[in-house]
């Protein structure tokens, strides 16, 4: 081998070292900003939630913190119809019983029940819901009404509703048992029924 020979093939040994050498500076740059120098062997690594908008890291929910939240009750329909959760510090009678606590003595029935918030439960003998007027025309009344059997020839019990709670009353027939509530208005008119006023029907 010549001497001019050696030379070249010597030359082409260092830039083949050179190149090398970049070569593995260029890779440890990358790792550097990719993900930092590879850990040692042994050593635990600690991989971290990506972090979510705004800076924070997102939290893992579980299926009970992820469920809906159920949905509100829904409120009481009114009319003519009442519920029983609106019965606290009613009085529950028979309209029988009514009635013939208000034939043996008003006065002292006067004290028991008399503006008093009552439930009277009995058997309907009548509904009125509409009437002729003078003219012959039919409508439906100022203020209609259902009559129990009271067990008297002589009176009943008589509760009396609003003319928008006419449609309600329509769906009912004598002889059908059903409850009542309302405001006792004591023993009223020439007939003395015990009147029952602002009367809805107890579901």
């Amino acid at each position: 081998m010549t001497l001019r020979t050696a030379a070249v093939a010597a030359l082409m040994l260092c830039c083949l070292a050179l190149a090398a050498c970049g070569s593995q500076d260029e890779d440890g740059g990358r790792a550097a900003r990719e993900g930092g120098d590879a850990p040692a062997a042994g050593e635990s690594v600690k991989i971290y939630p990506d972090p979510a908008p705004g800076g924070k890291t997102a939290e893992k929910r579980s299926p009970e913190t992820e469920a809906e939240p159920k949905a509100a009750a829904k409120p009481p329909a009114k009319g003519a119809m009442d519920t029983k959760a609106s019965h606290q510090g009613t009085i529950r009678i028979g309209a029988e019983r009514l009635y013939a606590a208000y034939g043996g003595n008003a006065d002292e029935a006067d004290k028991v029940y008399l503006g008093k918030r009552v439930a009277v439960t009995g058997e309907i003998w009548r509904v009125v819901v509409e009437a002729r007027d003078s003219f012959g025309k039919l409508g439906v009344v100022r203020h209609p009404y259902v009559t129990f059997k009271s067990g008297s020839d002589f009176g009943t019990v008589q509760c009396f509703f609003e003319p928008e709670d006419a449609d309600v009353l329509r769906g009912l027939r004598p002889g059908r048992t059903v409850t009542i509530i309302g405001e006792c208005a004591g023993r009223k008119g020439f007939v003395q029924n015990v009147h029952v006023r602002a009367s809805r029907l107890a579901l």
